[in-house]
């Protein structure tokens, strides 16, 4: 189980049974900690994120879904 704000590293090869805590950072095979989020790090993302949509016009909807055929890229502005 992944909780709140976790991020697991790329290659990261969790068991079947780990929990990983919020705002952990876990890496490595087996992956175990590997250090702690940022506390503004929710804030952050959400931000992040909010902003992406706001600037993600609509006709990029047909964009995105051929982003997922491998066809386009996706225009923001």
């Amino acid at each position: 189980m992944i909780k709140d704000c976790a991020v697991i590293l790329p290659d990261a090869v969790l068991a079947p049974d780990t929990v990983v805590p919020p705002f952990a950072i876990f890496g490595g095979a087996p992956a175990r900690p590997v250090g702690k989020v940022p506390d503004n790090h929710q804030e952050a993302i959400t931000e992040l994120t909010t902003t992406f949509y706001q600037n993600t016009k609509v006709e990029d909807l047909g964009t995105v879904y051929n982003l997922r055929r491998g066809v386009a890229k996706l225009r923001v502005k």
